[in-house]
């Protein structure tokens, strides 16, 4: 055994430095430099007091491994800002620098924009504000919103006493609706900047979408009576007609016929409805009834 170790040492040896060598290498190539934005939290702030502050993200440029730069712990990036205590409204200037910037293990600080924030503390005042849905983009032909629901539809925060009318309703991160064709729950989020204080909670969003109720125009409809036994004149009515838009864009004059009254000549019924539509109106809603030829009248007297 000792003597297959010692065989040729050199040659091994050479062998492990140049797999070594070939492995930092491929590492050395598999790194990355982005720029990305991280939320800037104050740190040690008193208690009824937040930070009111000329920027709330800051552009990292950082530079690492791919592999790093991917993952879940590097989305959880962030700055923490020590907070000098000062008299309320009073300005604070911070130079940020990497001991700020809190990122993964083997991940290289290149720049920080802004590098420079100023800040004064204020009181903090609690306020009820509306969750606003932001809802983008339509649904699919044919469906509208029928109603959205917000759960829950006010939440607690603390913010400055100068903007609690700014945040009496908030929105939440954008929702896409893009071609939505049936009802749909969403859990979300609130985008709040880090001066806002507050419990952090879900939001469920409910969208309830249905197919739409139109109203539809058809010419040419072809008149007949409940008997059968009377001639009409016009022979063809045109009728206005609702019912749901996927049904009502394939309804076809062809397939209907209006009925009427044999001794008003009243369009009161159509032939030939799909289920769910309904009789709006003809045009012209009377029809002059005649006798069919060589039928003589009754002699009145």
């Amino acid at each position: 055994m000792i003597r297959f170790v010692t065989d040729n040492l050199t040659y091994k040896v050479v062998a492990l430095l140049f797999a070594l060598v070939l492995w930092a290498f491929v590492k050395s190539t598999d790194k990355s430099t982005i720029t990305a934005t991280f939320p800037i939290f104050f740190q040690d702030v008193p208690e009824g007091i937040t930070v009111v502050s000329d920027a709330e993200y800051v552009e990292v440029q950082v530079s690492g491994p791919n592999t790093i730069l991917s993952g879940r712990l590097f989305q959880q990036s962030r700055v923490e800002a020590p907070v000098s205590i000062k008299p309320l409204g009073q300005e604070s200037l911070l130079n940020l620098s990497a001991e700020h910037i809190k990122v993964p293990f083997g991940l290289e600080i290149l720049a920080i924009k802004p590098n420079m924030i100023r800040y004064h503390l204020e009181t903090v005042v609690p306020i009820h504000a509306i969750v606003v849905p932001s809802l983008m983009g339509d649904p699919a032909e044919g469906y509208e919103i029928r109603r959205v629901l917000v759960e829950p539809e006010t939440v607690k925060l603390l913010v400055p006493e100068k903007e609690r009318e700014a945040f009496s309703a908030i929105r939440t991160a954008p929702l896409s609706i893009h071609q939505l064709r049936e009802t749909r729950r969403i859990h979300t989020v609130l985008t709040l900047p880090p001066s806002i204080q507050w419990e952090p909670q879900e939001i469920r969003i409910t969208v309830e979408v249905e197919e739409k109720t139109v109203t539809r125009t058809l010419h040419d409809i072809v008149v007949v009576t409940e008997s059968g036994e009377q001639l009409l004149v016009p022979t063809t009515v045109s009728l206005t007609l609702e019912g749901k838009y996927h049904t009502m864009a394939s309804l076809q004059a062809a397939t209907l016929q209006a009925v009427a009254q044999a001794d008003s000549g009243q369009i009161h019924a159509v032939r030939g409805l799909p289920q769910g539509v309904r009789f709006i109106e003809a045009d012209p809603q009377y029809i002059p009834l005649l006798q069919p030829p060589g039928e003589k009248s009754t002699p009145q007297g």
